[in-house]
């Protein structure tokens, strides 16, 4: 976390200048370069400079949080794009800014998101193998954690590329659960559809189908209008599921002419879901 370009958004939309947030026991140029990321600052003096700012503890909290989601979106966007075109070096730039502010800051999530998605462009580098142990502190994390809030179900929604099979499916069973706790709370509500989109994904790959399809009923029992993108998917996946089970390949084959559609229609994440079925059901992508 940035925690510089913060207090610069505070300072700015409190219309102060450099010298007034620096006070009289700091200089402008000092409070400058903090905000840049080009100097550290004690707690001290830290604290000084939010009494300077006129900003409480909590107030700051607040905007930190929002400053949080603000990148957090911003790799979300970065990580989707890497993924489809399978670029593990995009990914390992994504888990070294993690890195970078776990060792400035000490913040145990940095590190946990720095753990998800190193491990998750190893699994790229090396055709999807996993190794559970490097991200074994992450579960271990959200076992002990309860409740969950949004930045378990933010690991979670990544640690579902990476889990082994027996924890997934703990995860699964924890996160099924909780499920009317988070489709209730308008804060929680997003990130958990979030969640269950990638975990009913990846339940189908582990061909663990009747896992899935309890979620997904779960989920679209739920739903409202806001979740429809989320909807389209979880019902597409369920109709693959009744077509493996059932034995069908109606469906699959609607799979295969789907790949066709542009990405500016909104399936920016269709390919991965085909990618997925095609790759268990041993279809080769470069043949269709």
């Amino acid at each position: 976390m940035n925690e510089g370009k913060i207090i610069r958004e505070i300072r700015t939309a409190k219309n102060l200048s450099l010298k007034q947030a620096a006070g009289n026991d700091m200089t402008a140029s000092f409070v400058a370069k903090f905000e840049r990321g080009d100097s550290d600052i004690s707690l001290t003096r830290f604290y000084e400079l939010l009494d300077n700012l006129h900003v409480s503890i909590n107030e700051y909290d607040l905007y930190r949080n929002r400053y949080g989601r603000q990148q957090a979106q911003q790799d979300d966007k970065e990580f989707m794009t890497a993924w489809q075109i399978g670029s593990a070096t995009n990914i390992k730039r994504i888990a070294k800014r993690y890195e970078t502010h776990y060792d400035k800051y000490q913040d145990e999530n940095d590190n946990y998101r720095y753990l998800l998605f190193s491990a998750i462009a190893y699994a790229i580098d090396n055709d999807k193998t996993l190794e559970a142990k490097p991200v074994q502190p992450v579960a271990d994390y959200l076992f002990v954690t309860d409740p969950w809030g949004v930045n378990e179900l933010y690991l979670l929604r990544y640690a579902t590329y990476v889990f082994n099979h027996d924890t997934m499916i703990t995860m699964s069973r924890i996160i099924g659960e909780a499920g009317n706790n988070y489709l209730s709370d308008y804060n929680y509500r997003h990130e958990y559809m979030l969640v269950i989109n990638n975990m009913v994904s990846r339940l189908f790959e582990m061909k663990e189908y009747s896992r899935a399809k309890n979620l997904i009923e779960f989920t679209l029992s739920r739903a409202i209008e806001d979740d429809w993108a989320i909807m389209t998917r979880l019902k597409f996946i369920d109709s693959l599921i009744v077509s493996i089970v059932n034995d069908d390949d109606t469906v699959l084959n609607q799979a295969k002419q789907l790949i066709n559609i542009p990405r500016c229609l909104g399936f920016n994440d269709l390919a991965m879901k085909l990618d997925v079925l095609l790759r268990h059901l041993g279809e080769d992508m470069t043949k269709l």
